[in-house]
């Protein structure tokens, strides 16, 4: 227990300094919604989302987008502001807030801008932010859909010549993708998520994209730093799992990089449960009552909700898929 030596402390005061696993909860954000030109109509079947709008940040702690609590007693407080000085006990030991995922929702109704994202050390020293690896979990795709990753170019001067021609997108490699399917785009490909595809991006913490080429739209682009950044060698891929089965889920093992990202088949229940780790838990399909303690939360479709590092003994209880997201570096 910490004491204050002011006489009248305030309850929130109270709260932020004596955070202890007796106080914390299962977290659930508002999503911050985002217009985008591509946007498709996808997502309405998900969430209650406006007309044009092509992303939510469900889940993020970054400076551009801090989601808001919006259950229990945190209620109204940004994931910032609760870890302020309880870092240790919210995100674990020798953990940042910078180092935290970052989940969303993307609906194109069209291609996305050809784009790419600096790795860590260029995102550091230019952006004075992080670099942004990113996975796509394919929740929904019209038949025939794919995306752009990658490119058959050799060479940074072949890059900036199919630019001047308006013809980049004949030169990059197009993966075709289905519900359930897992892409993995390692900073530095060359990408563009495609037309009819509704996906969960899990990422770094970080909002650095610079676009390199939009099809003839108009918006502005960013070449000379995306030319920085290329790493003309590196193609995205549908990700190879690696299922482990239980009695009662299967765990279908995908990135595990900067940061681990585990797709989740709930038959009956599911004990993700792990001491001073925190996790991020998406629903992309079916409905769960998240137990803990005498306590129950519910999660449903399009829904996320954190666990922090010092929360134990909780058990997702329903049929249905699960991402399971958290940082797997510096444990």
């Amino acid at each position: 227990m910490v004491y204050f030596k002011s006489k009248t402390p305030s309850k929130r005061r109270c709260l932020s300094l004596i955070m202890g696993d007796d106080l914390m909860y299962p977290l659930k954000f508002e999503f911050i919604p985002i217009k985008k030109i591509w946007a498709g109509k996808k997502l309405n079947n998900i969430k209650n989302v406006d007309k044009g709008i092509g992303i939510t940040w469900d889940f993020s702690a970054h400076k551009t987008a801090d989601c808001k609590i919006k259950n229990g007693k945190f209620k109204g407080e940004t994931l910032t502001e609760l870890i302020k000085n309880n870092s240790d006990d919210i995100l674990g030991k020798n953990i940042n807030q910078k180092d935290l995922v970052r989940v969303a929702y993307l609906d194109a109704d069209e291609h996305l801008s050809i784009q790419v994202h600096p790795d860590n050390n260029y995102a550091l020293k230019i952006e004075n932010d992080n670099g942004k690896t990113e996975t796509w979990y394919i929740v929904d795709a019209d038949e025939g859909a794919y995306l752009y990753a990658g490119t058959s170019l050799k060479k940074k001067s072949e890059v900036i010549k199919a630019i001047e021609d308006n013809n980049l997108e004949n030169f990059l490699n197009r993966i075709y993708v289905k519900k359930g399917d897992v892409v993995s785009i390692p900073a530095g490909t060359i990408h563009a998520l495609g037309k009819g595809i509704l996906a969960i991006e899990v990422g770094q913490n970080s909002n650095i994209t610079y676009r390199l080429y939009d099809f003839g739209r108009g918006r502005d682009l960013d070449i000379k730093k995306s030319l920085d950044v290329i790493d003309i060698k590196s193609q995205g891929v549908i990700v190879k799992n690696i299922d482990i089965e239980r009695e009662n889920y299967v765990i279908r093992k995908t990135c595990k990089e900067v940061y681990t990202m585990n797709i989740i088949d709930v038959q009956k229940y599911y004990n993700g449960n792990e001491e001073n780790k925190f996790k991020v838990y998406t629903c992309v399909n079916g409905e769960f009552n998240l137990k803990y303690k005498k306590e129950c939360e519910t999660i449903k479709n399009g829904e996320s909700i954190f666990i922090a590092a010092n929360f134990k003994n909780y058990l997702f209880e329903g049929l249905g898929t699960l991402i399971e997201s958290y940082v797997t570096t510096n444990y």
